[in-house]
């Protein structure tokens, strides 16, 4: 419901920038704690060698993203 209201909001012509902007950033939070609750919860151990080099080239996707990954 809080993401169907935030996304009208956030979409609307008539809305102002600043709105916008706090309306995309409240769905980016929301999607980083989904995403963190899930990361927790994947076991390493259980992933064969192939999904687990997926996974990792994922999570390191996510983080350049996030701008928290290594500069190079």
């Amino acid at each position: 419901m809080k993401l169907q209201i935030t996304r009208a909001i956030g979409l609307s012509k008539l809305s102002p920038r600043w709105v916008k902007v706090i309306c995309l950033r409240l769905i980016k939070n929301d999607i980083e704690c989904s995403l963190n609750a899930l990361l927790v919860k994947i076991d390493e151990s259980e992933l064969s060698t192939e999904q687990l080099k997926a996974f990792k080239e994922c999570v390191e996707r996510i983080n350049l993203a996030r701008g928290k990954g290594m500069q190079a």
